[in-house]
């Protein structure tokens, strides 16, 4: 979550700084968030894992030649509904969790999790506290749709071919948050110039 420089300043109040260590702490915070992705890789493994982080890590399912399943997804969804599939992603990742369903009556999708809005859907599985795996996209027609059932089949059988890997590396403390991929879907996202996105607040 950004930083509220307005509470932070509040806070700062509270706690009888002079104006001058005010001023002097505001701009070290300011520096923190300019360069935090230099910080965060500059923390050791052990202590990194000690640090709680106020978004959740995510992942992506890659198919068997390494492609990423949401990245070709996009290409099948109208430009109309890229805003709602951002903000469905946003949402995983701040942990608002827009419209969330898991699937229980079905066994065959067992622990296969959906951020939804109006047609829209986004698949993916709880991997640990805060690492979250994206499995997919997809555009839900009807209540009834055998396409998405089809969807979801696949998704999860692509999935359990990876699970024991992802799993022996996050507790190996080696399964990276793929920043890299999130902000490449926000950016296809984002080439509708009318798109509005929602931030938690």
């Amino acid at each position: 979550m950004p930083l509220d420089i307005n509470k932070f300043q509040a806070l700062l109040k509270k706690a009888n700084f002079s104006e001058e260590e005010m001023r002097t702490i505001l701009k070290l915070a300011s520096e923190a968030l300019k360069h935090q992705k230099e910080i965060k890789s500059a923390i050791p493994k052990k202590q990194k894992a000690l640090i709680e982080t106020s978004e959740n890590q995510l992942v992506y399912l890659l198919s068997d030649k390494e492609n990423c399943y949401a990245i070709k997804d996009i290409d099948n969804i109208p430009v109309d509904y890229y805003a709602s599939f951002a903000n469905l992603l946003i949402s995983i990742k701040n942990g608002t969790f827009k419209n969330f369903k898991a699937f229980k009556e079905n066994k065959r999708l067992s622990g296969l999790l959906e951020v939804k809005d109006f047609k829209t859907r986004i698949i993916f599985r709880r991997l640990s506290t805060n690492y979250y795996i994206i499995l997919g996209m997809f555009m839900k027609k009807t209540d009834r749709d055998m396409a998405y059932l089809k969807f979801l089949n696949r998704r999860q059988e692509q999935f359990n071919k990876v699970q024991e890997q992802l799993e022996r590396k996050l507790k190996e403390q080696t399964l990276q948050d793929q920043d890299q991929i999130t902000t490449q879907i926000l950016e296809k996202l984002q080439t509708n110039k009318n798109l509005k996105l929602e931030r938690k607040n």
